[in-house]
């Protein structure tokens, strides 16, 4: 098969497209499914939507009033809760949460398919679908409803808008990616790639769209409802990164260093896939496009900001990789009718071992059920506006249900940290289960008495703290949440 002759005919476009529709079916099938659980943050996100669908523009976020998201509310995630806010409309929470996964996953699928297709890479919709499901990492992300969703369908754009050279669509993508997702200025390296890759292959460089991608992130910084707090937000949000955290809770494990065994049975695939087209360009001595050079630096380098950081530039790489490996592959034809069918029947069974992973992987967090059943009885027993201390990762699942209490920390403790360290530190010897009088620690640090827990400790700290609740200081409420157990200080 000519690498270079199109696979989708006009006649059979239409047929081939329609292998998109495997990416909304598995992932309903997936997400739909009883007791499935997505990560908290997908509540947090589904829970703006509500918010902009039911009040209107949302200029506070009381139900985190003591982190830097309290008396001003810089919404890094703006464009994706707006996009959200159908969703919201039509579907219960539960529901809506799988609905809004499928709808961005289908959404990038889609994203990825027409961008090949442009650039002319035979068998479009093929490479993906693959490509959708090429990691058991992505098939995660796809299911979780995280921060960056709506940005990285955004990212596949605005790529085909540099590689494409279009100055106009690439400041209007970095621009709209201000929006999406405080990682936005990561374009800046990824336009730095492209021009750099440009003048090594060219002998010239084309700044334009360098400086249209640094106009449009600075616009998007300039014009936007949160001037001037979203500046600091962001800076304190990107700086983190580098930072050391001063305690474990200040670092999320998307930025912990993963293990070379888990890396190699995340991204393995995709790294033989990349292994196996570099050996045939090294073989065949071709030179690549700028675009596929270009393609291949980013991968690059994003892989090896990988080994230095942590899952968040795996998730880029990945991505990025679902891009390129067509792209080279195409440029480095004709492929032989057996090579084609080798990587159709190897993509298509590492596709089916990664859902079957995410269908019977032991999930880290309650479902969507039990976070309800618990703003129930919270609903039932506790004063509208009462404060709710709770793990700091469960605020997003309980925020979707429960917007009557508000919470001490979520989504990132860096929030918390930043604005009341004192709070900060006491929420952390409380969870940790190092303070000796909680009940003291609640009424004077948090003006509280009501403390949740999981149901099953997750570590010593949680059983240590659960075995000073059930003393004489507390009674425990009754609670039809399988995943939680709710205490009352006296």
């Amino acid at each position: 098969m000519d690498a270079r002759g199109s696979v989708e005919t006009r006649g059979s476009g239409r047929a081939w497209a329609a292998l998109l529709l495997v990416v909304p079916v598995v992932l309903g099938f997936l997400v739909f499914r009883p007791g499935f659980s997505p990560d908290p943050d997908a509540g947090y996100h589904l829970g703006c939507a509500e918010l902009y669908a039911e009040h209107g523009w949302v200029r506070d976020f009381p139900w985190l009033g003591f982190t830097a998201l309290g008396p001003s509310f810089p919404n890094v995630h703006l464009l994706q809760h707006l996009v959200l806010v159908p969703v919201a409309l039509l579907f219960e929470p539960v529901r809506g949460l799988g609905a809004a996964m499928v709808l961005l996953a289908s959404a990038l699928a889609l994203s990825l398919y027409l961008v090949l297709r442009r650039w002319r890479v035979p068998g479009a919709a093929a490479w993906a679908v693959l490509g959708s499901f090429a990691s058991n990492y992505l098939v995660v992300c796809h299911t979780s409803l995280r921060g960056g969703a709506l940005f990285s369908i955004l990212l596949v754009w605005f790529v085909d808008a540099v590689w494409s050279r279009s100055v106009k669509r690439t400041l209007f993508l970095a621009w709209l990616s201000v929006y999406a997702y405080v990682g936005a200025p990561f374009l800046v390296a990824v336009a730095l790639v492209f021009t750099l890759v440009q003048w090594a292959w060219e002998r010239r460089a084309d700044l334009r769209l360098l400086g249209a991608t640094v106009a449009g992130l600075l616009a998007g910084m300039v014009v936007n409802p949160f001037w001037p707090d979203h500046w600091a937000h962001t800076g304190h949000e990107l700086l983190s990164v580098f930072a050391e955290p001063t305690s474990p809770m200040l670092r999320g494990g998307e930025w912990l260093p993963i293990d070379s065994k888990v890396l190699a049975g995340i991204a393995g695939p995709i790294l033989a896939a990349w292994f196996v087209v570099l050996v045939v360009q090294a073989g065949r001595g071709r030179r690549l496009s700028v675009g596929a050079a270009a393609g291949l630096v980013v991968a690059g380098g994003l892989f090896g900001a990988t080994l230095l950081s942590g899952a968040k530039i795996l998730y880029l790489f990945l991505l990025v990789s679902a891009l390129f490996v067509p792209l080279l592959a195409s440029e480095l034809g004709p492929w032989p009718r057996w090579a084609v069918a080798l990587a159709l029947v190897l993509g298509l069974g590492n596709a089916a071992w990664n859902v079957r992973y995410r269908y019977h992987s032991r999930d880290r967090f309650p479902p969507a059920e039990d976070y309800r059943e618990l703003a129930k009885v919270l609903e039932r027993e506790s004063e509208e506006g009462e404060l709710v201390l709770a793990p700091w990762d469960d605020f997003g699942g309980l925020f979707l249900f429960d917007r009557r209490n508000t919470y001490a920390a979520g989504l990132n403790m860096e929030f918390l940290q930043r604005t009341d360290p004192q709070r900060y530190s006491a929420y952390c010897y409380l969870f940790a289960g190092q303070v000796e009088d909680p009940a003291r620690v609640l009424r004077a640090q948090f003006g509280t008495r009501w403390i949740v827990v999981r149901r099953e400790p997750r570590g010593p700290a949680d059983q240590m703290l659960l075995k000073r609740l059930q003393g004489v200081e507390f009674d425990e409420i009754a609670s039809s949440a399988p995943s939680f157990r709710l205490f009352r200080a006296r």
